[in-house]
């Protein structure tokens, strides 16, 4: 016999399966050879596990007893053929500090059924899930730093007022994209976030020279989004993919000789080719 922890409806009825109900020290029992999830009773050894399967703040959590044939089903689950309610475990009892902690590094989200979490709890939640920090009132510069290195895009739940110089550096650096959920961001924001993704060009209302030549230099497709661009960014968007020149109007005979260098088949996008790329393209043949 072993004893474990199983989460039940406010009813004391099972979440899943048959929704058999349950009596507080009341054995029950299966035939035949238990099985994950298709025959026999399941439990958690740990009572943080078991808000792997349940969510505790929305269930009943009781202390149980094993018995009989008991299979462990996994780290975190087991199945037995009898078993029975020893007693309730009441939300004042394992709501504990530790307990919380436990099951936030397993799911960061239940931090928005916590009142009154400590500091240290939201930290936990952030770096559990990134996401997060949208249900954490005032959170700390090491908790933004923390959502935004795991997702750029998690800027987004944070206050603009709050949004720091380093905190919307390290957002971009993450993910590019990140620049759309900051406003009037600076120069620097704008290269670092070019640099990661240089289609993110298309969040940045007039781009610099600098930031485009960044931009199709990580991508060159990058040039998609850029209005007339120079002909020095033209030839960096070819340079890293000759295909790029489809987007380009009336390509000079350089930036048409730049793309087929970098991919011979960039000229089925050059409407009426330079006889100097055709020539090129003859003596590399």
């Amino acid at each position: 016999m072993i004893k474990g922890y199983k989460a039940l409806s406010p009813n004391m009825a099972a979440i899943y399966g048959n929704g058999m109900q349950y009596e507080l020290g009341k054995w029950y029992e299966v035939d035949g050879e238990i099985k994950l999830c298709k025959n026999g009773f399941h439990f958690c050894r740990k009572l943080e596990d078991t808000h792997r399967y349940y969510n505790l703040f929305k269930s009943r959590l009781f202390e149980i007893e094993a018995d009989r044939k008991i299979m462990e089903a996994s780290n975190t689950k087991m199945v037995c053929s009898k078993i029975r309610l020893v007693r309730e475990i009441l939300p004042e009892e394992w709501q504990t500090e530790e307990n919380l902690l436990k099951i936030l590094k397993i799911d960061g989200r239940v931090i928005r059924f916590i009142k009154n979490p400590t500091l240290e709890m939201q930290l936990e939640a952030v770096k559990q899930n990134e996401q997060t920090i949208q249900f954490i009132k005032n959170p700390t510069p090491e908790m933004q730093l923390e959502a935004v290195k795991q997702n750029g895009c998690a800027i987004q739940f944070i206050k603009r007022k709050r949004q720091t110089p380093e905190i919307q550096l390290e957002a971009v650096k993450e993910d590019g994209d990140a620049i759309q959920f900051i406003k009037n961001p600076t120069v620097e924001v704008q290269l670092e976030a070019v640099k990661q993704n240089g289609r993110a060009i298309r969040f940045i209302e007039n781009p610099t020279v600098d930031v485009q030549l960044e931009a199709v230099k990580q991508n060159g497709w990058a040039i998609k989004f850029i209005e007339n661009p120079i002909v020095e960014v033209q030839l960096e968007a070819v340079k890293q993919d000759g295909d790029a020149i489809q987007f380009i109007k009336n390509p000079t005979v350089e930036v048409q000789l730049e793309a087929v260098k970098q991919s011979r088949y960039a000229i089925r996008f050059i409407e009426n080719p330079a006889p100097e790329v055709f020539t090129y393209l003859q003596q590399t043949h």
